[in-house]
């Protein structure tokens, strides 16, 4: 089990593409001194001041009406969906997810959902706007089916939770051993091999890129220190004529062998090494500087028309063996025992691409958005890094 080994030895040493919206987030950045500062903002109120004297009704899982979905596309299997519908006598519609900032265009807008595919990332900027309300996590049935790393994470404050974990992994570095003899299990890896030249592979969201380059220069993944900042952007400016490509869809050069040295996310590589023409030269680490984790949650809408029916799935989504079959979809644990149960036998023959769960309980590990004054800077560096 993930959470009892540690297979990956981090001291010492998907045929389904993840869609390219995926965790994608628009090229240059996405409002990101909003959310920064959403993120200043929130953590300090109670609940008395996000309501004010009274406190709004909780939403209590019971079907109230047919469920509006926005998730990205197959992000759900479809056995999840139809069980669902059928226990429940209700119908399901799916809407594509083009982006995190689709869901809060949209709802900012006045589109109505009844639950979304949200992301702790975004979360502070989300609560900025009032785009979402509170539940009681322990209203849901299954709640307890979550490991407890994940029961009160680092992004809720107080016993009231705007989202549900539905899957989270790390990045990782991946390369080639019969191309890259890797030194150290560090992000310095990145910039420490010439021969990798024409085949570096970079991801193209700059909280994995601009932060995989912090945290190899020894400073905070999400610093908004500008003369940190200014120094990993130069390294990566540095780099980039040796980068073959900045990609969120991290696939194919995994599977054709042209990345051979690659920061990217470790789920990808799960669902590359069956198309590989020699998956024993393949190798991933999760670098000793951290992880830089992401996530996807479930969230319930402040104009959501049925939000009773979307907690409901919400706990659904919680179910042993609906958690196995998103598991087995994704290529990513989901926050459950039976999702890294399930997480655990899928990279069975590859046990470096396992991971304990205890790697979500450092906040530090996760990607979080830097704050109002360092957005600008950042967006500036990413905007040549990944022009």
């Amino acid at each position: 089990m993930p959470d009892d080994e540690n297979p990956l030895n981090l001291e010492n040493d998907e045929v389904y593409t993840r869609r390219l919206s995926r965790r994608a987030l628009v090229k240059g950045g996405l409002g990101v001194a909003a959310m920064a500062a959403g993120s200043a903002f929130l953590p300090s109120l109670g609940r008395a001041a996000r309501y004010g004297s009274a406190m709004p009704d909780l939403v209590k899982p019971q079907v109230d009406g047919d469920l509006s979905f926005m998730i990205f596309a197959g992000g759900c299997p479809t056995s999840v969906i139809k069980g669902f519908e059928k226990e429940y006598k209700v119908k399901v519609k799916q809407t594509p997810l083009v982006s995190d900032q689709d869901y809060i265009t949209k709802l900012s807008s006045g589109v109505s959902f009844d639950l979304v595919k949200s992301s702790p990332y975004y979360l502070p900027k989300d609560l900025a706007g009032g785009l979402f309300q509170p539940f009681n996590p322990h209203d849901l049935k299954h709640f307890d089916e979550l490991k407890p790393v994940f029961r009160k994470p680092f992004w809720e404050h107080g016993s009231l939770h705007y989202g549900l974990l539905y899957d989270w992994g790390p990045d990782a570095i991946v390369y080639r051993t019969d191309k890259i003899d890797i030194k150290s299990h560090s992000w310095k890896e990145m910039f420490n091999h010439p021969e990798a030249n024409g085949h570096i592979y970079l991801t193209a969201e700059q909280g994995d890129t601009i932060g995989m380059s912090l945290l190899a220069h020894g400073f905070p993944g999400s610093s908004s220190n500008p003369s940190q900042i200014k120094q990993a952007s130069d390294a990566l400016l540095k780099l980039k004529p040796g980068v073959a490509g900045i990609t969120d869809n991290q696939v194919p050069p995994l599977a054709s062998g042209d990345a051979w040295l690659a920061a990217f996310w470790l789920g990808t590589v799960l669902f590359g090494l069956p198309q590989t023409k020699d998956p024993s030269t393949v190798r991933a680490f999760i670098p000793k500087e951290g992880a830089l984790i992401g996530g996807d949650t479930l969230s319930i809408p402040k104009i959501a028309k049925h939000p009773g029916t979307a907690l409901l799935f919400m706990d659904w989504c919680l179910r042993p063996d609906n958690s196995a079959a998103i598991t087995e979809a994704l290529g990513t644990p989901t926050g459950t025992t039976a999702g890294a149960a399930t997480y655990t036998k899928m990279v069975k023959g590859h046990p470096y691409l396992n991971f304990p769960s205890s790697l979500g309980s450092n906040k530090a590990n996760w990607k979080q958005p830097p704050t109002q004054s360092a957005a600008k800077l950042w967006n500036q560096e990413w905007a040549q890094i990944n022009s």
